[in-house]
């Protein structure tokens, strides 16, 4: 009976077995379809990024709350600090950016880009065990790499290689020196972790021992390199001329580089080119031939050739290496003196292509005025003079003739304010040269790109074809529209100055027409009192002007009437009250 009755408890057993795995498979499956719906779209519970809790976010709301969170800690500032020395730092120096979007995604993706079991086993794990998102981004590896060299400029003490001193003939030995240098892989390391979290923070930085690559050990060939280099004078020779190094002065000349041979580095006694400057300078002096561009020699109407030609110069380096190997011989202590062609920058082919060949437009005012005045007008004429124009390029005053400041050769002359009156400023005068090069390059028909006429009318310049100029304000542009290369040329005296534009000639003519005056404004007259003069007496303080406008037409045809361009230049010159004074002194 006993054993009857286990054989008929097994079925029952298996029955009950079967029901508990079936009713806990169902619960296992409500569980796992609760969670699925539960984080439906969302962030799974026990996922954090960057060390912030996501779970339950959806995509949108997760990625809006990363965006808050990057921008706050992009905002604030990284703090390195080492030897009681601190430097804080933006992230925005190093281009951060936190890839928001793409973090999130791996974020929901950590439940779902696996198989349906292991989607389901992550899930689960989830709820006992948290695991983080780093962020996703990147930084600029040249910007950062600058910053760590710069902080390592700073920090930086660098080992020293075992040397050579020279008392007399003797030839001794200083031992090297270990150093203290940054980590940069580790800096590097930190401050990129660093950039790429939600934590501004302060960064220790790493400095690790660096030992100098020669020893003293290591010196014995150096010494005896060293002895021979200054035992017997050295002559430098070029041609029939020579030069003589005493052994007192190889030994002012000595320096010591570090050089790997065979793996190993060594200590070299070489003769330096930065220590024997000097007599390199007196070398050169004889030696050097400067070289020639290619140029043109201009009468106001052509422009000729000149060819270019090569120049020469010292090689330094290469002479002190010829200087060094003759130093450590035994005998035939003489160096060859290493001469360098210099070849010109601009060839004569370059310069025929160019095609600059005849005059295309010239124009030359006169004036009087200051020695500043003058000087002023020189400096900037000058400073144009040589300019050359490539097809389609635009000229600029402003850019070319540069600020008006002593340092750049200008001085304090009269110029024309805003209110019409004359006023001491640094660069007074150039306006004339402007008005100059603006009624060459008229006359030559090319394409004006910027002028503006003075508030003040000078008889002394073409009717409406003056031209203003100033740093801050107003320039004078045009553009070489003639498709050959020109070449700007000025010549300044005392009472002159004269511009010429020189290229091809390609047919082209200018028409102009000059209105007459329109929308005139007869001047006013102003009273101003005066302490200085005496009652009864009068003087003029400004003579003003006439308030009056015109216009130029220029019409600018190639050689068979085609019109190139039609230009308009306006010009508007304001009424300024005449200014007198009445006496008010009654004694």
């Amino acid at each position: 009976m006993a054993r009857g009755s286990r054989k008929g408890s097994s079925p029952y057993l298996r029955r009950r077995i079967a029901a508990a795995v079936l009713a806990a498979a169902v619960v296992l499956l409500l569980l796992v379809a609760v969670d699925a719906v539960a984080y439906w779209g969302r962030i799974h519970h026990g996922i954090s990024v960057a060390g912030v809790d996501f779970g339950g976010m959806k995509r949108d709301q997760a990625v809006e709350r990363l965006s808050e969170l990057a921008g706050a800690s992009l905002a604030r500032s990284i703090t390195l600090a080492a030897g009681g020395r601190a430097w804080p730092v933006q992230p925005s120096l190093f281009g951060t950016q936190i890839m928001e979007e793409a973090t999130i995604a791996e974020a929901m993706a950590l439940t779902r880009n696996r198989s349906f079991f292991n989607n389901v086993s992550k899930r689960l794990r989830l709820y006992f065990s948290r695991q983080n998102v780093d962020l996703l981004g990147s930084v600029n590896e040249k910007s950062m790499d600058a910053f760590i060299a710069d902080i390592a400029k700073q920090l930086d003490i660098l080992p020293v290689n075992a040397s050579l001193e020279f008392h007399g003939s003797v030839v001794r030995v200083r031992d090297g020196e270990p150093g203290l240098v940054v980590d940069r892989d580790a800096l590097r390391n930190a401050l990129t972790s660093t950039l790429l979290s939600l934590h501004a923070t302060q960064i220790e930085i790493a400095v690790v021992e660096a030992q100098p690559a020669v020893h003293a050990a290591d010196t014995a060939k150096a010494v005896e390199e060293a002895r021979v280099m200054i035992a017997a004078p050295v002559v430098l020779a070029h041609g029939e001329n020579k030069w003589k190094l005493t052994g007192e002065e190889i030994q002012a000349f000595v320096d010591c580089v570090v050089e790997k041979r065979g793996g190993v580095a060594e200590l070299i006694p070489v003769i330096s080119a930065t220590k024997a400057e000097g007599f390199l300078n007196e070398i050169a002096s004889e030696v050097n031939q400067a070289m020639g561009n290619a140029t043109w020699d201009t009468d106001g109407q052509t422009a000729t050739l000149l060819e270019a030609y090569s120049g020469f110069e010292l090689d330094r380096a290469e002479t002190a290496l010829a200087l060094t190997n003759a130093a450590k011989a035994s005998a035939n202590r003489v160096a060859q003196a290493v001469i360098a062609e210099v070849k010109p920058e601009r060839t004569t082919e370059q310069a025929q292509e160019m095609g600059i060949v005849s005059a295309l437009g010239r124009f030359k005012t006169e004036f009087e005025g200051t020695e500043n005045r003058v000087s002023n007008i020189k400096r900037a004429a000058e400073l144009i003079s040589d300019t050359l124009l490539a097809p389609g390029e635009e000229f600029s005053f402003n850019k070319v003739v540069g600020e008006r400041t002593e340092e750049r050769g200008f001085h304090q002359a009269k110029v024309v304010s805003a209110d019409g009156t004359l006023q001491d400023d640094l660069g007074g005068g150039i306006c004339q040269v402007a008005t100059t090069l603006f009624n060459a390059a008229f006359a030559a028909g090319l394409d004006i790109t910027e002028r503006k006429n003075h508030s003040l009318y000078f008889e002394s310049y073409p009717k409406g074809r003056d031209a203003a100029v100033s740093w801050d304000g107003p320039d004078l542009r045009f553009v070489n529209d003639t498709g050959h290369w020109l070449l700007i040329r000025a010549a300044a005296t005392n009472k002159s100055v004269v511009f010429v534009l020189y290229g091809t000639p390609d047919g082209r003519v200018t028409d102009t027409t000059t209105s007459d005056w329109y929308e005139v404004e007869p001047q006013g007259t102003k009273t101003e009192l005066s302490s200085e003069l005496a009652a009864g007496q009068t003087r003029v303080k400004d003579h003003g002007q006439d308030g009056r406008s015109c216009t130029v037409t220029r019409i600018v045809k190639d050689a068979s009437g085609t019109v190139l361009h039609e230009d308009v230049f306006e010009s508007c010159y304001p009424m300024y009250f005449q200014i007198i004074e009445e006496g008010t002194k009654t004694s």
